[in-house]
């Protein structure tokens, strides 16, 4: 976990001992809403990570290939993740999709306004249930 925060310098460090007591990673990321930026940023990615993960593993597995095999050829090789190298033991929980798909209607409509499309993350954004478990 980290935490991306935005506001002053004088802001941030004087609120970043009560962060610290929950995570070492806090980046201060500029002026006030540029951590949500970042965050946005962040899930993104992240979600199109965990579709890409889903995709290749489904077909892995369907392929006949062990998860064991699976998790070494794409933690030794250029697929390489956190999100793959944790894809058949970590568990974000029941709570996680609502969380994603906030934060993925947020990102996407914040890049709309930026002139950007995201097809990769409106298309992670359709298959949350595949991918968020």
């Amino acid at each position: 976990m980290a935490y991306m925060v935005g506001g002053s310098d004088r802001a941030f460090e004087t609120g970043k001992p009560p962060f610290e007591t929950s995570v070492s990673n806090i980046t201060h990321c500029g002026a006030v809403g540029m951590g949500m930026r970042a965050k946005l940023v962040h899930q993104i990615i992240i979600a199109v990570n965990r579709l890409a993960a889903f995709e290749g593993m489904r077909v892995g597995l369907e392929a006949g290939l062990s998860k064991d095999i699976l998790q070494k050829i794409i933690h030794e090789g250029g697929a390489q993740s956190r999100v793959a190298d944790d894809w058949f033991t970590r568990t974000s929980g029941g709570h996680a999709r609502p969380l994603y798909n906030k934060d993925l209607t947020l990102g996407i409509d914040f890049a709309a306004g930026l002139g950007i499309e995201l097809p990769g993350a409106i298309l992670a954004k359709q298959h949350l249930n595949d991918i968020v478990s």
